[in-house]
């Protein structure tokens, strides 16, 4: 297996665990996974997590505490699907990406510059 296409893979089945087994309608924000990065022995994914409207810091938090808490389901599931693909499943660490909001901020900062 090509190590280019086990982000792809990870992040197709996280994204159908989230929404079928996490309360994403709960926050009132679409959740997306903006990026996968994985180390080179495997052992590791970075999954980042962006949320729209960008507004919800607390609801932000809160889901990424939800995530965190099916962690080991999460694997469980990749385990599931994968297993076949991947000889072992790497550890996975949840971020929000807040690149979208700091997009917005420098917007406004700029506008009241104009």
């Amino acid at each position: 297996m090509k190590k280019d296409r086990i982000p792809k893979l990870l992040k197709t089945q996280i994204a159908t665990y989230i929404h079928q087994n996490l309360p994403v309608s709960n926050i009132g924000a679409l959740v997306t996974i903006t990026d996968i990065k994985v180390s080179a022995n495997l052992s590791l994914a970075k999954i980042h997590l962006s949320f729209m409207p960008i507004n919800h810091a607390k609801n932000q938090k809160y889901f990424l505490n939800q995530i965190e808490n099916q962690k080991a389901e999460i694997k469980k599931h990749l385990a599931r699907t994968l297993g076949y693909t991947l000889r072992t499943i790497p550890e996975l660490l949840f971020y929000i990406d807040d690149t979208a909001q700091k997009a917005v901020e420098m917007e406004r900062i700029l506008s009241k510059i104009n």
